[in-house]
């Protein structure tokens, strides 16, 4: 038996040795760069409502579309609906999304009855810890279709996002709405150039030992040739502080205040202050 024994774990501890070089050749699998999140069925998403929205709201309609055999519908509820007091929800991926091939969120959409929707974007997950949230504000629908551009502030950023495509919406005028949403997909659109950044400028006087964040962060763009500015997640942004004894920002655009005296607190957006 003696020599049957040693000739069995000889063989073990070979294959466990091959099982280990194997390995070592392995890379980490590559984050999926699928662009469509809608067209006709959802492309990789689910739909998660917000709370308090109306979480019926969105379903897929093949009566009314942009092109192909369906659109999204959104049924806005009218002031005092026991279901939710607004529409709105985020699609997320199911596996995150390398977008650093990309430059923009693009979709089309029309209303039943001209509306100025109150915010669309991408970067929101629904997890409560999105750190790049991009937004655009009061888009004006109307009964017709036309295509959307959201600029993505720095397509860089976005190794591995799952926050697809946002959105939300409430009542106007003291009755509710619909809306439809159709072809939304990442795209690089050549239209998007001329990024400027900025920060709405402020004064801060605080305590040492508080911390606050950076506010008012933005991207304008030219969208084939008309501004549009895209509201921008302060983690987009690369931030310095003048005075590091006085002030300290994180890269989620926190700032702490350190020690006593001023300190003066600027970014850039890649290459771009």
């Amino acid at each position: 038996f003696p020599p049957l024994v040693g000739a069995m774990l000889v063989a073990s501890l070979a294959v466990l040795t091959a099982c280990a070089r194997d390995l070592d050749t392995l890379a980490p699998a590559a984050f999926p760069t699928t662009a469509a999140i809608f067209n006709d069925v959802y492309a990789g998403v689910s739909f998660e409502a917000f709370g308090g929205s109306k979480v019926d709201a969105v379903s897929v309609d093949p009566a009314t579309r942009f092109r192909g055999a369906a659109a999204i519908k959104v049924a806005i509820p009218a002031p005092g609906d026991a279901s939710g007091g607004y529409a709105g929800g985020a699609f997320v991926a199911f596996v995150p999304r390398n977008l650093t091939g990309y430059n923009a969120l693009t979709f089309y959409a029309k209303a039943a009855s001209n509306a100025s929707l109150d915010v669309a974007g991408f970067g929101n997950d629904n997890s409560g810890n999105s750190p790049y949230v991009a937004q655009v504000n009061g888009l004006a629908l109307t009964t017709s279709w036309k295509k959307y551009v959201i600029p993505i502030p720095l397509a860089a950023k976005l190794e591995r996002e799952r926050g697809a495509f946002f959105f939300a919406e409430g009542p106007e005028n003291g009755v509710g709405n619909t809306i439809w949403f159709d072809e939304i997909q990442f795209e690089n659109l050549s239209t998007v150039a001329n990024a400027r950044p900025a920060i709405t400028t402020a004064t801060i006087y605080d305590e040492v030992g508080a911390t606050f964040s950076v506010s008012g962060t933005s991207v304008t763009f030219a969208v084939a040739g008309v501004d549009q500015t895209v509201s921008a997640a302060p983690a987009y942004f690369t931030f310095r502080s003048s005075n590091e004894t006085v002030a300290r920002v994180a890269a989620d655009g926190s700032i702490r205040v350190v020690g006593a005296g001023a300190a003066t607190v600027t970014a850039s957006l890649g290459s771009t202050n």
